[in-house]
């Protein structure tokens, strides 16, 4: 797995809980587990990386990169199955 993101990628939310969101906002919500595609990638010096998605096109606003893993093709490899264990462990405390 690699920290730097790019379009196209497959990111899966990992956000347990509700999202904070504005009064009046009708951008989408992802869903904790829900698969989404990178679309848009913006590198804010003092807020970190921000993800838009192509579920989501047309709406405003960006999701912090560290709600999402990196979904990489092919066979798990150590990493991959560590973050799997880590999430269920957090998902079953939750």
């Amino acid at each position: 797995m690699s920290d730097i993101w790019q379009p196209r990628d497959l990111a899966v939310c990992i956000r347990l809980g509700e999202w904070k969101v504005q009064p009046g906002c009708s951008r989408g919500i992802p869903r904790c587990g829900q698969l989404l595609e990178v679309d848009l990638v913006v590198d804010h010096p003092e807020q970190g990386t921000g993800l838009g998605f192509r579920e989501f096109t047309g709406q405003r606003g960006l999701y912090r990169a560290g709600l999402f893993l990196k979904v990489t093709p092919g066979a798990p490899d150590a990493e991959d199955l560590a973050v799997q264990a880590e999430y269920q462990r957090n998902r079953e405390e939750f």
